[in-house]
């Protein structure tokens, strides 16, 4: 039996707010209250996203090989239509979603005038389909506001909007496993034997757990959150994300047991993520749709 852990989640019903058209990318300026605010500074990210094939003797990227891969695969299974992969403005084609996994990582400090008590904390938030984290740059500012460390993490979010990866998972034999397997594939770079027909998978070298380490060991104040081994000290982080990105930090919350705030999400269906979500709805998780924060035992 898996060991209840201790851990604080927070769902976000709306998030209406959140975005910004416009990123500021310039040195510390004043607030319009006067405060004094530190401004993200942009990281380039090291993820594939051309979606030409490669030079001779090299493998096909994951997103070249995805529109006539797995995106082909959901339009002969009927899971979707095949204008959706037609190139160059298919609605899930490679050349309309690269440009969201070319963008920078953004990385922010927190403000001096709101130091936050005990040990640094760092937050991780992953952008929703198609999203960049300069989307969402109010957002990462306010939690730099509130004394956290801050990656807005470019990575290899999904072509297709979660409402079609659980039309896909939702033919497969074992949904759950269809469901677990693009999670750990996302996160991990996690390729399961069980899952031989994985519709999106992303390598180890890709993967968010990997994405993090690179920028923390990219930024002058990220070895503080490096662990012995190298990798990232997860029990220090806070896991965040909007839409498809709440449910990659919900499921990265349930295998490494840290917190996480969650916007619109997740989205995933009942018979997808029964079995992850069921274990978590026994913990105490804090609920917050607008207006009505609230906190309640589950189970």
């Amino acid at each position: 039996m898996r060991a209840l852990p201790q851990r604080t989640l927070v769902f976000v019903a709306a998030a209406c707010g959140l975005c910004s058209p416009q990123p500021v990318l310039s040195s510390d300026v004043l607030s319009t209250s006067g405060v004094l605010c530190t401004q993200p500074v942009e990281w380039p990210n090291t993820i594939p996203h051309l979606c030409t094939d490669p030079e001779q003797g090299q493998l096909p990227s994951l997103p070249a090989s995805w529109d006539a891969g797995g995106c082909q695969w959901g339009v002969d299974e009927g899971v979707w239509d095949a204008s959706s992969c037609d190139a160059p403005d298919g609605s899930a084609c490679c050349e309309v979603r690269n440009a969201s996994w070319a963008e920078p990582h953004l990385t922010y400090e927190p403000t001096t005038q709101a130091p936050r008590p005990g040990p640094a904390r760092l937050m991780v938030f992953l952008p929703g389909t198609g999203g960049a984290p300069n989307e969402y740059s109010r957002l990462l500012r306010a939690a730099s506001d509130a004394g956290l460390f801050v990656i807005g993490l470019s990575y290899l979010t999904q072509p297709i909007p979660v409402s079609s990866n659980n039309a896909w998972c939702s033919r497969a034999t074992v949904p759950a496993d269809c469901n677990e397997g693009l999670h750990a594939a996302m996160l991990f770079g996690e390729q399961q034997p069980k899952q031989p027909k994985l519709l999106w998978p992303v390598a180890a070298r890709d993967s968010v757990s990997a994405l993090v380490a690179n920028v923390l060991g990219s930024v002058p104040w990220g070895a503080q959150f490096v662990a012995a081994d190298g990798g990232v000290d997860w029990p220090r982080t806070v896991i965040s994300g909007h839409s498809q990105g709440a449910g990659h930090a919900a499921y990265l919350s349930y295998e490494l047991e840290v917190d996480a705030v969650l916007f619109s999400g997740p989205q995933d269906c009942h018979e997808c993520a029964v079995r992850w979500l069921k274990a978590m709805a026994d913990e105490v998780i804090a609920t917050r749709p607008p207006d009505h924060p609230t906190t309640r035992p589950r189970g």
